[in-house]
């Protein structure tokens, strides 16, 4: 049998850096720091984000997230376009939509 080989030396730093990278590039697409915590939003912060979304013609909120100062929420726009929103966590005031 023989011995698994480990990567060398240039493979990984190359790997580790096209991970950083990746984590950079998914951060400001995202508009957020990329050290920000996810974690799933609850009861009452969805109730919150749902309502404001549905007083601005948005429709079939599927999930609302939580990541650092921000909520991010799927939805579909007034076009009926699915869509990314990201929203301030304080004012719920709308940053940034993307088509997804």
């Amino acid at each position: 049998m023989s011995k698994p080989r480990l990567p060398s030396a240039p493979s990984l730093f190359a790997a580790l850096a096209t991970a950083a990278a990746v984590a950079m590039v998914s951060a400001i697409l995202l508009g957020t720091p990329a050290t920000a915590r996810e974690r799933d939003a609850t009861a009452a912060e969805w109730r919150k984000v749902l309502a404001t979304l549905r007083q601005q013609d948005y429709g079939s909120i599927s999930d609302v997230d939580v990541v650092g100062d921000t909520f991010v929420a799927d939805a579909i726009s007034r076009s009926g376009a699915d869509v990314d929103l990201i929203l301030n966590r304080t004012t719920l005031r709308i940053i940034r939509e993307r088509r997804s």
